[in-house]
């Protein structure tokens, strides 16, 4: 897209078109553009963020005419979010909370579900399902070609954590409910999420925000403070981190699809990147992606090495091919 823009110039007297002056047409722009800097112009722009999206979530229930919406609840931002905003636009009547219990969940999650269902005057259901994920990969290993599912590594038993989400969000699904998926784009793009997991949904209302958009938006729900300022994890094991994640992700120059093993060489890089991967600076890696930068012109901009920007953007492209292919897909008649 683009404009015409007039310039008022007349020819001179003599005919002899005189040289132009330089014209800079460079334009700055703000480090983290889709947040305003300014406070006040910050809080109305989250005003107006979450009334669209409290609108838009009623009318659709209503064109829907089902019973209301499932929100699996984790203790993390984007999960508290996602309740607050069906909560503002349904009421606390047609909303339903659920937090699945696992191994190695850490204790303050469960604490910050239970608080959020409390403040939100909804009853949370709180459903065990313990070792469960060990003993599926466990079967699946034994009934698989050898290696393709491992039991003793972190990352097989730990991704079944989310498929098992997904047993429990067709069971309210099949009782005429709506699923609220809680992915956010900054995790879209990265493919921070399991395709048949935590990617199924009806309706995904934090999916076009960066994850420092979704805490922008927190802060005028009024979520609480140790929920907000808390490192991004999926809670798979104790002291996870998203951050940590994904500097695995940028060594592996791509999502680690299959348990593999680390050099000591690699660690190193992993642990002196991890500092810089705050979602402030991710999101605006992810933005430049998105503004269609090339890597220099990110590497150039960014507040992170030429290392990380390259993985991101390596990140996101396999992500597209390997995260994001259609589902339900059906041959046209």
């Amino acid at each position: 897209n683009y404009y015409l823009a007039a310039f008022p110039w007349e020819l001179p007297k003599d005919g002899q078109i005189p040289a132009l002056p330089e014209i800079d047409l460079t334009r700055s722009f703000e480090r983290l553009p889709f947040v305003p800097g300014v406070k006040v112009d910050r809080d109305k722009r989250c005003e107006e963020i979450t009334s669209i999206q409290a609108m838009g979530l009623k009318k659709r229930l209503a064109h829907t005419g089902c019973k209301g919406a499932v929100i699996g609840v984790s203790g993390g931002l984007d999960s508290d979010v996602t309740a607050r905003l069906c909560c503002r636009a349904l009421g606390k009547e047609r909303i339903k909370l659920f937090l699945v219990l696992q191994t190695e969940m850490e204790e303050k999650f469960c604490r910050q579900a239970r608080a959020l269902a409390g403040e939100l005057g909804v009853r949370l259901s709180e459903i065990h399902l313990e070792n469960i994920n060990r003993i599926l990969i466990g079967a699946l290993e034994q009934s698989e070609d050898a290696g393709l599912f491992r039991l003793n590594t972190l990352l097989d038993p730990a991704k079944a954590k989310c498929s098992l989400r997904s047993a429990v969000i067709s069971c309210y699904q099949d009782k005429g409910f709506l699923i609220a998926g809680t992915m956010n784009k900054t995790e879209k793009l990265l493919g921070f999420f399991l395709t048949f997991g935590d990617n199924l949904a009806n309706f995904k209302p934090l999916a076009h925000l960066y994850k420092t958009q979704v805490k922008e938006i927190a802060k005028a729900l009024g979520t609480a403070t140790d929920v907000m300022e808390q490192e991004a994890s999926a809670g798979f094991w104790e002291g996870q981190t998203d951050a940590e994640d994904l500097a695995y992700w940028i060594v592996n120059r791509g999502p680690i699809l299959s348990p593999r093993e680390f050099t000591e060489e690699e660690i190193a890089r992993v642990q002196g990147m991890i500092a810089s991967l705050t979602p402030e600076n991710v999101d605006a890696v992810l933005s430049l992606y998105e503004a269609g930068k090339s890597e220099e012109e990110a590497a150039g901009r960014a507040a992170v090495s030429a290392e990380i920007v390259e993985g991101i953007y390596a990140i996101v492209r396999k992500a597209r091919k390997y995260k994001s292919r259609e589902i339900m897909a059906e041959p046209e008649e």
